[in-house]
């Protein structure tokens, strides 16, 4: 049987941690995220992070596995330019906002591509929760 890499990618770019990350498979990140040969930070076509993926979709249990990374990045953006905060923000995640608002190294004022701050993106979004 020929050998699959753990980084192999589709044709969007995602690689296998993307898409456990995006459906919640907690054991499965892990798993990958204990491989050397993982990039946990690789990005799709459109640039969307394993993380990013997983904080738009509401991944608690995986953000947090992300946010424990020795040197983890937290502020990647895509290519659209939101980082994971404004569109947790915007999707009203609450509780991985306060993750990632309680990170010393989280960019609490990026701009996207609109023009938009995390608290605008949420504002706009009507997730008043996220704006408190």
């Amino acid at each position: 049987m020929p050998e699959v890499s753990p980084a192999a990618k589709t044709s969007g770019g995602r690689t296998p941690l993307h898409i456990a990350a995006l459906n919640g498979h907690a054991n499965i990140v892990k798993l990958l995220l204990s491989q050397s040969d993982v990039d946990h930070n690789s990005k799709t076509d459109t640039s969307d992070t394993p993380f990013y993926c997983a904080s738009s979709a509401g991944q608690k249990g995986i953000v947090k596995q992300f946010l424990n990374l020795d040197n983890f990045d937290p502020n990647i953006a895509n290519n659209h330019r939101p980082t994971p905060l404004s569109f947790t923000a915007e999707c009203g995640h609450i509780e991985i906002v306060e993750m990632l608002l309680a990170m010393d190294n989280i960019d609490l004022t990026p701009v996207d591509g609109d023009g938009d701050t995390p608290i605008l993106a949420a504002a706009w979004a009507g997730c008043g929760e996220v704006v408190k």
